[in-house]
């Protein structure tokens, strides 16, 4: 079953202080919802990346490429594949809200648990102390909403691979 917002929330709040939690969640109902989304989302991924990892022990080796895809995705045609490298990685560009694309990209199997890796950093290794250092100028008219941090898929991406804040 899945997790409750108040599971996910105390989770994702790990070792952060009291203070810079309500800094977080203390943001409109509409951004409020997109951290949710965001933390499921995260959350979900992480799982996924645990099946595949559990199906590579199975089958004894590991994939050489890896498509993350995001559930609410309508495919009209196939992804470009044989325009894609096992040591690469393919995002499409748009709809990056000041950040990576998160509707799916094709990873080299070395760069997938940098994609799907994220929700377990948020739980353990302090990521969420790390989006709070980002100064909120960064952000200034990159963004549909005012409050600061403006934590959505797309950043923490961008954060994650060391692209465009920060």
């Amino acid at each position: 079953p899945s997790p409750s917002r108040e599971e996910i929330y105390a989770k994702a709040r790990g070792n952060l202080s009291l203070d810079s939690w309500t800094k977080v969640t203390s943001m409109a109902d509409s951004a409020r919802t997109m951290l949710t989304s965001t933390f499921f989302q995260l959350y979900t991924g992480d799982r996924c990346f645990k099946l595949l990892r559990e199906g590579e022990m199975q089958r004894s080796r590991k994939y050489s490429i890896v498509i993350a895809a995001r559930n609410d995705m309508l495919w009209l045609a196939q992804p470009p594949l044989h325009l894609t490298s096992k040591d690469g990685i393919w995002i499409p560009d748009g709809m990056d809200w000041g950040g990576l694309n998160d509707r799916w990209a094709i990873l080299g199997r070395q760069f997938a648990a940098m994609w799907f890796g994220i929700w377990e950093d948020i739980v353990h290794k302090g990521f969420m102390a790390d989006m709070l250092k980002i100064p909120s100028e960064m952000f200034t008219g990159r963004h549909q909403y005012k409050e600061y941090p403006p934590l959505n898929t797309e950043l923490i991406l961008a954060r994650r691979f060391g692209l465009g804040v920060g």
